[in-house]
C-alpha cells in the first residue's frame, strides 16, 4: 500500500474545521443518493477518510483516501494511504473476464454461422467492457483529484522523505524525530 506524507502548518483541530467546511459528511447509503459530484468525509480525531462520489454513477473500484494526523511541535504531518477495496476489484475483474468470453464465444458462432443479424450479442458485452473501463478511468483521476483536495484545503505540502524537504520551501521539514517511521 502507498503511503504518501504531507505537511501543513495547521493543528489537528482546525484541519477538522476545514475538511468538515469544505467536504460533505459521509453518511452509508444516504451520501450516494444524491446526483451530483463531491468530495465525501468520515474525520475524527486521529485522522479522516475520504472519497469521491460520482454524479449518477458509484464507481466502486474508486480509491478511497485514509489520512491519520501525526502532530509535531511545528506542524501537523498527513500520513496518506489510498486503499480500494479488494471485493470491488475482484468483482470488477469477473465481470471483465466474463464479458470478454462472451465476445470470445459470440464472435466464433458469429463466424461460423455468417450470419449478420447476430452482431448485438458481439457488441453488448464489448459496450459493457467500454463502461468497466470507463470507471476503472475516472478512478485513476480520483487519487489525483483527493490528493489535489488536500492540498487546496489544508494548505499540505507533501514531504520528500530523502530529504526531509517540502515542495514550497527550501528549508526543512519537521525533524526526524518527528516524522513517523517509514
Amino acid at each position: 500500500m502507498l503511503r504518501h506524507i504531507f505537511n501543513t502548518q495547521l493543528p489537528v483541530g482546525a484541519c477538522n474545521r476545514r475538511l468538515e467546511a469544505a467536504a460533505e459528511r459521509d453518511v452509508p447509503i444516504i451520501a450516494n443518493m444524491r446526483f451530483s459530484y463531491g468530495i465525501l468525509a468520515r474525520i475524527d480525531d486521529n485522522g479522516f477518510r475520504l472519497r469521491v462520489r460520482r454524479a449518477f454513477i458509484h464507481n466502486g473500484i474508486s480509491p478511497r483516501l485514509r489520512a491519520r494526523y501525526r502532530p509535531t511541535a511545528s506542524a501537523t504531518l498527513l500520513e496518506l494511504r489510498y486503499r480500494i477495496n479488494p471485493l470491488w476489484t475482484i468483482w470488477y475483474v469477473c465481470v471483465a473476464a466474463f464479458a470478454g468470453w462472451m465476445v470470445v464465444v459470440n464472435a466464433a458462432e458469429l463466424l461460423r454461422r455468417r450470419d449478420t443479424g447476430s452482431w448485438f450479442l458481439v457488441l453488448a458485452p464489448l459496450v459493457f467492457l467500454g463502461f468497466v473501463t470507463l470507471c476503472i478511468l475516472l478512478a485513476r483521476r480520483d487519487r489525483h483529484t483527493l490528493t489535489r483536495f488536500i492540498e487546496l484545503t489544508l494548505d499540505a505540502t507533501p514531504v520528500d522523505a530523502e530529504s526531509g524537504l517540502t515542495s514550497r520551501s527550501s528549508g526543512p521539514a519537521p525533524p526526524a524525530a518527528d516524522r513517523p517511521p517509514r
